[in-house]
């Protein structure tokens, strides 16, 4: 099935965005894709999220919990204790966004990382979309954070930092990412965004500091929600 990937995402051919799915684990491989589980949502919807707003509330909401639950070596560490700094910039344009998400899901080597947090798959799909993001609407992906924030935060960082979608799995997205940050100053402002977007990254990172520097020329992002 991962050969069939290497068929160049020009959409505008087939009218089909292509996904390495992965299921939960070995006792459910056809969970969620087979058993009736998705929620497909229309696109548009999308288009009444304010990314901004979406990613302050949730950032507050993160300083929350730190304070509420971190040790005491944790709690006002940065950067936890800082005020929102509003979407990172965007990141020159380099390497072609498609030509970068095809070489890395063909890849045997980054496959393997793509499917990272499912235990059973891949399988290859097929989702009737314009593009990475409307996909994951189309496709009906599930999970704590609503299906619309998930396309338009998708939607920003395709704009900003040339994402595409290359996994999904029950909880789990992967993208590529063509133009990553490539100081730490940025990959810190990448990192409140993910850590904002996604919370249970602290679950999986709880080194702040880390998980910034290991998004400096990172190729993928990896997304988790418990």
């Amino acid at each position: 099935m991962v050969s069939s990937y290497t068929t160049p995402l020009d959409v505008t051919h087939t009218g089909l965005w292509p996904l390495l799915l992965g299921a939960i684990d070995s006792e459910a491989p056809l969970r969620p894709w087979h058993n009736d589980r998705l929620a497909p949502t229309p696109p548009e919807r999308a288009d009444q999220v304010d990314v901004q707003a979406m990613l302050s509330d949730a950032w507050a909401s993160v300083q929350q919990d730190w304070a509420e639950f971190g040790s005491d070596e944790d709690v006002g560490i940065a950067p936890f204790d800082r005020a929102w700094p509003g979407l990172a910039p965007a990141s020159e344009p380099r390497a072609d966004p498609d030509e970068r998400a095809i070489a890395l899901a063909t890849s045997p080597d980054e496959v393997p990382g793509m499917l990272s947090g499912t235990g059973w798959g891949p399988f290859l799909g097929l989702v009737a979309a314009a593009d990475g993001a409307d996909a994951l609407s189309e496709a009906g992906w599930t999970s704590e954070t609503p299906c619309e924030e998930a396309t338009a935060m998708l939607r920003s960082w395709q704009r900003r930092f040339g994402v595409r979608l290359c996994s999904m799995g029950h909880s789990t997205l992967v993208v590529s990412v063509a133009w990553p940050p490539r100081t730490q100053e940025h990959a810190w402002q990448v990192a409140m965004e993910h850590y904002a977007f996604c919370p249970d990254l602290g679950q999986e990172y709880d080194d702040f500091e880390e998980y910034a520097q290991g998004l400096v020329d990172a190729k993928t992002w990896w997304m988790w929600w418990d």
